[in-house]
């Protein structure tokens, strides 16, 4: 019987350290995984959460979508998180998100890359800014090129 609360209790232990959810990024101090330059932009942040629950923060967008071309079979393995500019420091999923490439709003690495929670804020943030906006797929297809 005690064998079984241990193994139990160790179990828990396991699928709880390895849960698949958003990391808080610790702007000013975590690096970028790509770059390695300090996350501080709590607008351009980004995420990737494995299966296994290990969380990889980036100081940009571009700098997410640059690693996963580079590691490509890394992106069925959890979460795509990224900030917005409506929400900043709240990660979203980037598969749900609009994107605005605009240089009259830049972003840490120079793509002028910026996330919004939805495509009626990244609209009005193009009659605002100018640019062109993407879905997840085709921004990824934009910054691999």
């Amino acid at each position: 019987m005690v064998k079984k609360i241990v193994l139990s209790v160790l179990l828990g232990i396991l699928v709880w350290n390895c849960s698949i959810a958003p990391k808080e990024i610790a702007y000013g101090s975590d690096s970028c995984h790509y770059c390695r330059m300090t996350v501080v932009d709590q607008h351009h942040g980004s995420q990737l959460v494995t299966k296994t629950g290990k969380a990889f923060s980036f100081d940009s967008i571009e700098c997410l979508i640059n690693y996963l071309g580079e590691n490509p079979n890394i992106e069925e393995e959890g979460l795509l998180l990224v900030n917005t500019l409506d929400h900043p420091g709240k990660l979203i999923d980037a598969t749900s998100a609009s994107f605005l490439v605009s240089p009259n709003l830049p972003s840490p690495m120079g793509a002028n890359l910026t996330a919004f929670s939805n495509a009626t804020l990244a609209k009005e943030a193009k009659d605002n800014y100018d640019g062109t906006i993407y879905d997840w797929p085709s921004i990824i297809t934009l910054i691999n090129k």
